[in-house]
């Protein structure tokens, strides 16, 4: 019953890339954190990280969430040039993020 709720989740975010492609320059998409991992709750999150090409968007977290319209969802928003410098920073958070289910 898990894995069906996680190949529904990713089945529902793999038909909202045309839309979501259509409104950023979209990079990549992951799913990550426990639902990647197979070890969510219920009061776990969709964790998704999402990295798109160009300037930031001011609006890029409403232009996702509007598309996507997904309850208890965590968005991880970032230029790929904010993410490249996210990894040469050190920190632990991409290597973690690209570990996860790759959507795009």
């Amino acid at each position: 019953m898990i894995q069906d709720l996680i190949k529904k989740v990713v089945e529902y975010l793999r038909a909202k890339l045309p839309e979501l492609k259509e409104k950023i320059p979209l990079v990549k998409l992951i799913l990550f954190g426990s639902y990647a991992k197979n070890r969510h709750t219920v009061a776990s999150d969709i964790d998704l990280l999402i990295i798109y090409n160009g300037n930031k968007l001011k609006d890029d977290y409403h232009i996702v969430w509007d598309i996507l319209q997904l309850p208890e969802v965590q968005l991880h928003i970032y230029t790929l040039d904010e993410f490249e410098k996210l990894k040469s920073s050190g920190s632990s958070f991409p290597k973690e993020a690209e570990k996860g289910i790759i959507l795009y």
